[in-house]
């Protein structure tokens, strides 16, 4: 039986869009306060407002989250702004509030509704937007890469269920670590800063466990701003499981799914706050379904799958993906692990289509592919 070693391979796209460059350094840095403000926001409603803006002021280098008070007309702002984004929630959409900004301010305004973000309409969009300001265009096209993980979360808590992401940074040939499973670099600094915003922007995060064994990470925010996501791991039966920089850290939280129904001996002498999420112990395999399910019931409303191949190919598959995240690097490697393992099937065949959007970053592609809704 052949093999599909490559996601890109194992992932069918309906739509396929080549977006601008994505400015991680600069535009992104700039929204990213903004953008924490408007997770900060939903955090403590549950509505969303009928208009809410990104606003850039002549003498603010970052941008500002606003949402105004109900019937306030758009005159209340200060006229000292650069750009605003206005973002829609309701149908309703009075142009005559803003046609005389619009006429005096035409390259530094735009509106869209959230549901262009949500059926993915947002990036066909921007490519016809060619009387807008190009560095208004270059912030909607990082909104468009982060603004509906924040919405998904938000939706997810509202529904009781999960937004899943996930991310993957491979080689040109499709290989995410050497032959032998040590990791190698892949990517550059602005690959680091988009992974880490991934993670400030989830409420947890999950590796699986060859993942924790070879690479012994961290994975906290350290390279922007924002909390560290809770932690989920595979639990496994090695003796220096509980020796990696993980179980070193002050009252981070971790949640272990075990299929051990003992109670691990070594939890009191660890530092940081751990809670088993137990399976059945006679399972060969614990399904990616019944994972996020047992996470739901533990008040987790979004998750970001930071790799590796393995953990990444079972979520793929089981269809449970709202948001992924592919970064390819220029490099060549020739040999080592693929990024995708699973056998061709019919479970393979039968994996969800997503629309593409490919952003240039220096010498690497991201591959932002969401889920086609009907």
């Amino acid at each position: 039986m052949s093999e599909i070693t490559n996601v890109k391979d194992a992932i069918k796209v309906s739509s396929h869009f080549k977006s601008r460059d994505l400015d991680l350094d600069k535009t992104s840095n700039e929204l990213w306060p903004a953008l924490l403000s408007l997770k900060n926001f939903l955090a403590s409603y549950n509505f969303l407002p009928a208009k809410a803006y990104f606003i850039k002021k002549e003498d603010k280098t970052s941008w500002e989250y606003f949402v105004p008070k109900e019937k306030k007309s758009f005159k209340f702002f200060e006229k000292n702004f650069k750009f605003v984004i206005e973002v829609r929630s309701t149908p309703e959409f009075k142009r005559d509030e803003i046609n005389n900004l619009n006429n005096q301010k035409s390259k530094t305004f735009t509106s869209f509704h959230l549901t262009e973000l949500i059926n993915q309409n947002l990036n066909s969009k921007i490519t016809k937007m060619v009387n807008l300001d190009y560095d208004l265009i270059r912030a909607i096209t990082s909104l468009s890469l982060y603004l509906p993980i924040i919405l998904g979360e938000w939706e997810a808590k509202q529904s009781a269920s999960i937004f899943v992401t996930g991310h993957l940074t491979q080689s040109e040939d499709g290989k995410i670590a050497k032959k032998d499973g040590s990791p190698i670099w892949l990517g550059g600094e602005l690959d680091k800063m988009h992974t880490h915003r991934l993670r400030s922007l989830h409420g947890s995060l999950l590796i699986g466990s060859k993942t924790l064994k070879h690479d012994n990470p961290q994975l906290n925010v350290r390279h922007c701003e924002g909390k560290n996501p809770d932690l989920i791991i595979f639990k496994t039966n090695d003796e220096d499981f509980f020796d990696k920089k993980l179980f070193q850290l002050k009252k981070r939280k971790i949640f272990l799914l075990c299929r051990n129904q003992r109670e691990m001996s070594k939890n009191f002498k660890l530092k940081p706050i751990i809670k088993n999420i137990k399976f059945d112990c006679n399972k060969t395999f614990i399904s990616p379904k019944e994972i996020l399910t047992k996470l739901v019931k533990n008040n987790i409303h979004s998750i970001f799958i930071e790799g590796g191949g393995i953990t990444i190919s079972h979520f793929l598959v089981a269809n449970l993906f709202d948001r992924f995240h592919l970064q390819t690097s220029d490099k060549t490697l020739g040999s080592g692990i693929n990024s995708f393992n699973l056998p061709t099937s019919s479970d393979i065949e039968n994996i969800s289509a997503f629309i593409r959007t490919d952003y240039k970053i220096d010498e690497q592609t991201l591959s932002d592919y969401s889920k086609v809704i009907l």
